[in-house]
């Protein structure tokens, strides 16, 4: 039983989304791969196992940073504001009721009711950190589609992820593309309070921002199975493993790939990239030595340069040049080993 993809009935529908599956006979499950897709009057929002790469594939893991810290945080965040909105509402309970002892004869126009806003329910407990991730999978949803990449597993705090793109250059920009996402994603108040999340400058350029995402991928043969249970495509193989060794060494808010992935890709990016060479490094469990690429979008670190200067005082021409200088910079490190 494939499964089909989710679908929307309208461009604008995602809430109205569902996960359709197709029941044929097991030994006609091979004719599937040679007939026209068999969702027909609706938009597919997310591929299904028939649309999935195979053979030689490009695995990419994506984790966030400190996303258990993370949620830690948000859950004693939310403890403290409980518990504060409670002891307000029990001092709120007993000025009313003073008040009430204290003038009885007003008791019918000045009744014993809680103040507003000091309730429990007005605590205004959110979840940051749980917004913050739905923000970011809506991100990765979205990217995936745009590159053609396959979603093989997210973990259940939504912090961890697998995919798959038939193309180098597609995984790369999948990750560059969530990389600048995250420096200009709408997060939530509160969100950037933590230092998992806080907002970083290194040379006047913005670099870090909300979620950190540490990204890895790898190149090579992965075999495919099914899953029963869900219909969907499982990937095994050395890339795969290779690929969640190399997203465990990346930096945060950094995309490592390997020579293999960055030789595929480098001349089908149609964005100046800053990629530096790491040399050899050894992976856990990875007998061989892997040559490895750390990749960063140039336009997302040169990009607030110019408003930097501005803010601080210089003229417009100062602020230009200094944004120029940027990517100037960060051009000159494209391929420098």
């Amino acid at each position: 039983m494939p499964a089909a993809g989710h679908t929307a009935a309208s461009a604008g529908a995602e809430d109205a989304s569902v996960e359709l599956y197709g029941v044929v006979c097991p030994w006609l499950v091979p004719r599937l791969a040679v007939l026209p897709s068999p969702v027909r009057g609706i938009r597919q929002v997310v591929p299904g196992c028939l649309s999935a790469p195979a053979g030689v594939v490009t695995p990419v893991f994506c984790n966030v940073l400190g996303v258990e810290a993370l949620l830690a945080w948000e859950r004693v965040v939310q403890q403290r504001q409980l518990t504060a909105a409670v002891a307000a509402a029990a001092a709120a309970t007993v000025v009313a009721a003073t008040t009430h002892r204290a003038s009885p004869e007003s008791s019918s126009h000045n009744p014993l009711v809680r103040p507003a806003g000091t309730s429990v329910g007005d605590a205004g407990c959110g979840a940051v950190v749980q917004e913050a991730l739905e923000l970011f999978r809506k991100a990765a949803m979205a990217a995936a589609a745009c590159h053609g990449g396959y979603v093989v597993a997210v973990s259940a705090d939504g912090g961890h992820w697998v995919l798959v793109f038939g193309a180098a250059s597609s995984a790369v920009r999948w990750g560059l593309d969530m990389l600048d996402a995250m420096l200009g994603m709408p997060w939530p108040d509160g969100l950037l309070d933590h230092e998992l999340t806080e907002e970083v400058y290194e040379g006047g350029a913005l670099v870090k921002r909300g979620l950190r995402l540490r990204i890895g991928a790898d190149r090579g043969c992965a075999m495919l199975r099914p899953v029963p249970r869900t219909g969907r495509l499982d990937y095994v193989g050395r890339p795969m493993n290779r690929a969640a060794r190399i997203a465990a060494k990346a930096k945060a808010a950094t995309m490592f790939v390997t020579g293999a992935v960055w030789d595929m890709a480098r001349d089908f990016l149609e964005r100046p990239v800053s990629a530096s060479c790491l040399g050899l490094s050894q992976l856990k469990g990875v007998r061989e030595q892997v040559e490895l690429w750390a990749l960063r979008s140039v336009s997302a670190r040169a990009a607030p340069a110019a408003a930097i200067a501005t803010a601080a005082g210089d003229s417009a021409e100062t602020a230009a040049a200094a944004a120029a200088g940027a990517d100037a910079a960060a051009v000159g490190r494209v391929g420098a080993c």
